[in-house]
C-alpha cells in the first residue's frame, strides 16, 4: 500500500449517539490540531481509541479552543464528560486537521 502525505481534515460529528472516523496513520505520535467550535450550552469531550472498541476521554472543552493533539486511529466525540457517548454536542462541532503520511483516506466506520 502506497504511503502518501497529504492535507486531511475531517469533522467528528454526534447528534446523541456517537459517530467516528477512523484514520490510518503510518506510524505513531503523529500531530493533529483539534478545533472546537462551542455553540451553546453543550460541551464537547474528545475521546480517541487505538482499537475502535476502547474509548478514553482526551479532553471535554467549554469554550471554542484549537490546539494542537496527538492523533490516534479512532475518535469520537460526546456531549458529557465521559464516554457513554449517548449525550449530544448540539450545534457545536469538532474538526480536527493533519498534514502526515496516511495509508489510506479517512473511512467513515
Amino acid at each position: 500500500m502506497a504511503t502518501s502525505k497529504k492535507d486531511l481534515s475531517f469533522s467528528v460529528v454526534n447528534t446523541g449517539t456517537a459517530a467516528e472516523t477512523a484514520i490510518v496513520l503510518d506510524g505513531t505520535g503523529l500531530r493533529g490540531i483539534v478545533a472546537i467550535d462551542h455553540n451553546g450550552s453543550n460541551n464537547v469531550t474528545l475521546c480517541g481509541s487505538v482499537d475502535g472498541t476502547n474509548y478514553f476521554v482526551i479532553e471535554t472543552f467549554t469554550a471554542d479552543t484549537i490546539k494542537e493533539i496527538t492523533l490516534c486511529p479512532y475518535f469520537k466525540v460526546n456531549g458529557a464528560a465521559d464516554t457513554t457517548m449517548n449525550d449530544t454536542i448540539g450545534s457545536s462541532t469538532c474538526t480536527i486537521f493533519t498534514n502526515e503520511a496516511l495509508t489510506r483516506t479517512p473511512s467513515g466506520r
